[in-house]
């Protein structure tokens, strides 16, 4: 059996194998969840639906089988429809699991602009298979995007202090003409990897 229990703005989807266990499994929640608990329906159903059902509404996933709540997973709970298969995303493999349990600090890494190659080896998860868990409105355009990351995390653009007469300038290129110093030798200075340039000290801002 699959049951659909709510508490507070979250909804969780489990499977069971009897109603007497779901009962014993309901007194559970009631102990150790913050919030009341109601149930809003148990269907027929074994591990099969219940991952299919999971996959499904998977744009709502909080953590495990926690879901943040939504009217269309409580109207699916208490009037069971056929899911339409194309839509169902049906990976049997680790990755599938260890994402659906971290894919909130999987999203937030993802806003904060950190790379699904970086992501995919934090988590341990295959890369390939980690981009069909993105929103669509999250995804980054090649053309977009990306440039507009790559300019803003670029060294070359990056403000810089000259420490030794405080002056700022706009960008490692600014710094190179107006100081006639080559720019590779300011980024170095900035990054800790020589102490000066032409006698003078360095740092981005």
């Amino acid at each position: 059996m699959i049951y659909f229990i709510k508490a507070g703005d979250f909804v969780k989807v489990g499977y069971t194998k009897s109603e007497s266990s779901f009962k014993t499994r309901l007194d559970s929640y009631n102990t150790s969840c913050p919030f009341d608990v109601e149930v809003i329906n148990l269907i027929e159903g074994g591990t099969d639906l219940e991952k299919d059902i999971i996959n499904y509404f998977i744009k709502h996933h909080q953590k495990g089988e926690w879901f943040k709540y939504d009217i269309e997973i409580e109207n699916f709970a208490k009037n069971p429809y056929i899911l339409p298969k194309g839509l169902i995303k049906k990976p049997t493999n680790k990755s599938h699991k260890t994402i659906i349990e971290n894919l909130n600090s999987i999203i937030e890494d993802y806003k904060k602009g950190n790379s699904l190659k970086i992501i995919a080896e934090k988590f341990s998860v295959n890369r390939a298979r980690l981009v069909k868990y993105i929103p669509e409105e999250l995804r980054r355009k090649k053309n977009g995007w990306f440039s507009l990351r790559k300019r803003e995390t670029n060294p070359k653009n990056k403000k810089v202090l000259c420490i030794t007469t405080g002056k700022e300038f706009n960008s490692v290129k600014e710094t190179s003409r107006e100081l006639n110093i080559a720019s590779i030798c300011i980024s170095r200075v900035c990054r800790g990897e020589r102490k000066t340039a032409k006698g003078l000290k360095f740092k981005f801002i």
